[in-house]
């Protein structure tokens, strides 16, 4: 994997509201597509509220505008560092569920094997 999409939801206590980014991230740099303040969600339901105003597409957004929010997530964490870390992680994750896999199938296939003769 080259590049990852990331919903980054960035929320402060005892608000009904949260900024949203939708972010690109490569080896080497984090781009943001798309910023705008939502009302809070639990979970990972990220709702499309058409009818409310999101805010101005990222690349309309004067160039301080576009490094503020870069450093304000960057501070968070979400930054090109972060893509080794996806990355291993979601090796990981596919590595263990291939395991999984493979035993559940192994099971199967022994379920009620009939038994060999020597």
């Amino acid at each position: 994997m080259n590049q990852f999409f990331l919903h980054v939801d960035v929320s402060k206590p005892g608000q009904d509201k949260s900024l949203h980014f939708l972010c690109g991230l490569y080896t080497d740099a984090l781009g943001i597509h798309s910023v705008s303040l939502r009302p809070k969600l639990d979970g990972a339901d990220f709702l499309d509220d058409t009818t409310t105003y999101s805010g101005p597409h990222f690349v309309e957004l004067d160039e301080r505008m576009r490094d503020a929010f870069h450093g304000f997530i960057e501070e968070r964490g979400v930054n090109e560092n972060l893509f080794n870390f996806l990355q291993a992680w979601l090796y990981l994750k596919e590595h263990r569920s291939l395991v999984r896999w493979f035993k559940t199938v192994g099971t199967y296939i022994n379920e009620n094997r009939p038994a060999k003769n020597s």
